[in-house]
């Protein structure tokens, strides 16, 4: 099994922001996963974030993207902060936190994700 990295202070804090901002969206839940906070909208998995530990970079949060229009898609990868494309196939984009001024950023992102996780069409590959 892979080891994923401690958070700092700093990223749990900004990682409680997110939390309050997305359990406050309608049918949202959340769940721990693997020293993450897993939230899901009508049992739809559409973004994980650190609460002890992270899957990729330290200060970076995983967001779903799987039905969502490939342009919305190719920007999130094109972002400065878009560190990769994990399991591609599965649209999990992983994004990096710098700041609290990124949180408002990232809240934006899970928005994007939370409205696309009930679509029921698949992004078609290479579009």
């Amino acid at each position: 099994m892979p080891k994923f990295p401690a958070i700092s202070d700093e990223m749990r804090r900004w990682c409680a922001l997110i939390e309050a901002e997305v359990l406050t969206w309608p049918g949202v839940k959340a769940r721990p996963m693997f020293g993450l906070t897993a939230f899901y909208r009508k049992g739809r998995i559409f973004a994980a974030i650190p609460k002890t530990r992270t899957m990729g970079k330290r200060n970076s949060v995983l967001f779903k993207l799987l039905t969502a229009p490939s342009g919305l898609v190719k920007r999130a990868l094109a972002h400065s902060r878009a560190v990769s494309q994990r399991l591609p196939a599965a649209g999990w984009i992983e994004f990096e936190v710098e700041s609290v001024e990124d949180v408002r950023e990232v809240l934006q992102w899970l928005s994007h994700a939370y409205e696309c996780c009930l679509t029921t069409h698949r992004r078609r590959r290479g579009t």
